[in-house]
């Protein structure tokens, strides 16, 4: 760079010392063709201006008033300083391109940001529909085998009840044959020979008397059995907790299996559809204790709160897995979906909890009822 300069220097000032001996033009565009390559090399205006003032010392002594030599010098150099001029015109001209081009490209650049926004609120509200659609095709895959399920639970419930009562009427036909039409066959023997043996002995007569109202009296018990079995008076006459303190009764007896019984008395404020569904459902899981569970024991709790009743049947059988028993064919399982269904009819919830060799708890929870609600 230093080398470089000191050649300019020694051209400019040569080109000068032409310049103030004969004055020609051909000197001074000689000095303009030395500025211009200064410039392209990276001169600036204050080195260029530096090394003119050096040029004219060393041409021109220096005197109280400048000579015609000096001025001419500087006419020189204002001559020279022409590119300088046209280079910065051309500068300030190009300046002025590019802050137009600049703010054309700023427009744009708006007009980009402005569509990228859009797009990405666009591509935003994209994402969420996407989504609210996933959702909403998982909830319908959801409901669609919640009902398939449904469906295939109500199609075994159907026919398991067709099969529950088609044995139902069997076993009562078969006990009013064998027992209630045999009694009564022998009653009506016992009576005629009563009838021909008139004149017989007194006491015989008493004792065959007393073997026929034995019959009766066994044929009436027979027939309220049936009674009981299919709908308890007590139920109507008394309530839901005298209903199951008799049925727990002739269980016991029955089965052999003791069964502690709780009961808040305000859950016979509720509607008789609802203390109906719960008899049954008690009635169902001690039917369930005694055939599959070998329980010796039974806890019973009929619970009321300030928003629903509360039934908990809880055992110390052998348990079982119950998606097992939910997903299998039998009497187990339609003994637990019509305890469901007959829950969920007057709005209950339902559930069982159980594991192999932990025993099982049934709990139901149903909503209070105001009385005009009986027909839930």
């Amino acid at each position: 760079m230093k080398a470089g300069l000191e050649t300019f220097r020694r051209r400019y000032l040569v080109a000068l010392r032409r310049y103030l001996k004969d004055g020609t033009a051909e000197h001074g565009q000689a000095g303009a063709e030395l500025v211009r390559g200064a410039l392209v090399r990276g001169l600036g205006e204050r080195v260029l201006v530096g090394l003119h003032r050096a040029a004219v010392r060393d041409s021109v002594p220096g005197r109280a008033a400048p000579s015609a030599a000096e001025a001419a010098a500087e006419r020189f150099f204002a001559a020279s300083l022409l590119p300088v001029e046209e280079a910065r015109g051309a500068v300030v001209a190009e300046n002025r391109k590019l802050a137009v081009q600049v703010a054309a490209l700023s427009r744009r650049v708006g007009i980009l940001v402005e569509a990228n926004r859009v797009l990405a609120v666009d591509l935003e509200e994209s994402r969420a529909a996407e989504k609210v659609l996933k959702a909403s095709e998982a909830a319908s895959v959801v409901e669609l085998e919640t009902v398939r399920r449904a469906r295939d639970e109500l199609r075994v419930l159907t026919r398991g009840l067709l099969r529950v009562q088609e044995e139902e009427r069997k076993r009562i036909s078969r006990e009013l044959h064998d027992v209630v039409s045999q009694a009564l066959t022998a009653i009506n023997l016992r009576l005629a020979t009563l009838d021909i043996q008139t004149t017989g002995d007194a006491e015989e007569m008493h004792r065959k008397i007393a073997l026929t109202q034995a019959l009766v009296e066994k044929s009436v018990a027979t027939v309220h059995r049936f009674a009981r079995d299919l709908r308890p008076s007590a139920l109507n006459d008394l309530g839901l907790i005298p209903a199951l303190a008799a049925f727990i009764k002739g269980y016991e007896a029955e089965s052999g299996v003791v069964v502690e019984f709780r009961a808040a008395a305000g859950v016979e404020e509720q509607p008789g559809a609802i203390r109906d569904a719960l008899f049954r459902v008690i009635q169902e899981a001690l039917t369930n204790v005694t055939r599959h569970a070998k329980a010796s024991r039974v806890r019973l709790v009929i619970r009321q709160t300030a928003k629903e009743t509360v039934v908990t049947i809880t055992d110390d059988g052998c348990g079982f897995t119950v998606l097992e028993v939910m997903v299998a064919a039998g009497a187990c399982r339609l003994g637990l979906l019509g305890m469901k269904e007959r829950v969920e009819m007057v709005g209950g919830e339902f559930s069982v909890k159980s594991e192999p060799g932990k025993g099982t708890v049934v709990r139901v929870t149903v909503p209070l009822r105001e009385p005009d609600e009986a027909g839930v």
